[in-house]
């Protein structure tokens, strides 16, 4: 597997060049969901423009060292109104300081190239500088994870990371199942 580089670039927004590799990249990470979680997990490219040059939403970059191209990308904000399905009225009754303080930091997503996956250091670099500031300042970091996710241990994943950063604690805020009822074919005889 190719060596890859801790140093994750930070900016507010992407410039025209960045957001197409990094669609390119968010599309080919979260493809796969769609078929396997009931909400829909993948932003349309037009969804993925807007947060892109949203400033209040940060966006994190990790390149391969060896060729420079994007191989992770996340997103992750403060300003819990730049999430249109997030109910900040749940995050401030919950933490009422933190939210006045602006110290929930909302994770939109964390997005790997397939091959860099694993071992490489990448989702672990996106998720210590997602981190970096709530460690910091005694803050909160929320994520939304499907349950295929959650199935292959993903939210245990990165309580295993941010051990590493300091004493955390991991808690489920929430949780929602989606149900259907399925009526057979009529008989007809």
């Amino acid at each position: 597997m190719p060596a890859l580089t801790t140093d994750v670039r930070t900016t507010d927004a992407l410039g025209e060049e960045d957001t197409a590799a990094a669609w390119e990249l968010y599309r080919s990470a979260f493809s796969r969901l769609e078929v396997l979680a009931a909400q829909r997990h993948l932003m349309t490219e037009g969804e993925f423009g807007q947060v892109a040059a949203d400033a209040r939403v940060r966006k994190l970059l990790a390149h391969c060292p060896d060729s420079g191209r994007l191989c992770g990308i996340a997103s992750v904000t403060t300003d819990l109104a730049a999430m249109p399905l997030v109910s900040e009225p749940y995050f401030a009754r919950r933490w009422p300081e933190e939210h006045a303080h602006r110290r929930i930091h909302y994770v939109g997503f964390v997005g790997v190239e397939r091959r860099y996956r694993g071992s490489s250091g990448a989702f672990a670099a996106l998720v210590a500088e997602i981190c970096r500031p709530a460690v910091a300042e005694g803050g909160v970091v929320a994520v939304d994870v499907c349950r295929h996710n959650e199935d292959l241990g993903l939210p245990r994943a990165i309580g295993t990371l941010l051990a590493e950063l300091g004493s955390t604690r991991a808690l489920r805020l929430d949780e929602q199942v989606y149900w259907a009822h399925e009526f057979p074919v009529p008989h007809r005889g």
